[in-house]
C-alpha cells in the first residue's frame, strides 16, 4: 500500500526571547463564533475553518547551549506548504 503521508523537520535555531515571544503568539488558538483556529491563519484566504488545525506540530525546546529553538516537524501527516508561508512573515 501506498504511503500517503507527508513527512518534514525543521528547527528555527538561536531564537532571542523577543522572537519567541512572537512565534508563540502567532500559533495562539483564536475562537470566536465564527473562526477557529491558530493566529497567524487568521488572514489567511486558502485556511479551512470545517477542519481547524495548525498544520504541524511543534516543541519550543532548549539547545543545551542556553539557547532556544522550535522545532517543526509531522508525524503521520502534516500540511509541508503550511510552515513555509508561516516562517516568512517571521
Amino acid at each position: 500500500m501506498a504511503d500517503y503521508y507527508a513527512h518534514f523537520s525543521e528547527i528555527l535555531e538561536n531564537l532571542t526571547h523577543e522572537e519567541e515571544v512572537w512565534l508563540r503568539n502567532q500559533l495562539e488558538w483564536l475562537e470566536t463564533d465564527d473562526w477557529e483556529g491558530p493566529r497567524f491563519q487568521l488572514d489567511s484566504h486558502d485556511y479551512d475553518v470545517s477542519c481547524p488545525e495548525v498544520g504541524f506540530l511543534y516543541e519550543f525546546q532548549d539547545d543545551g547551549k542556553g539557547g532556544r529553538h522550535l522545532w517543526i516537524y509531522s508525524e503521520d501527516s502534516g500540511d509541508p506548504a503550511t510552515p513555509p508561508r508561516w516562517c516568512r512573515s517571521f
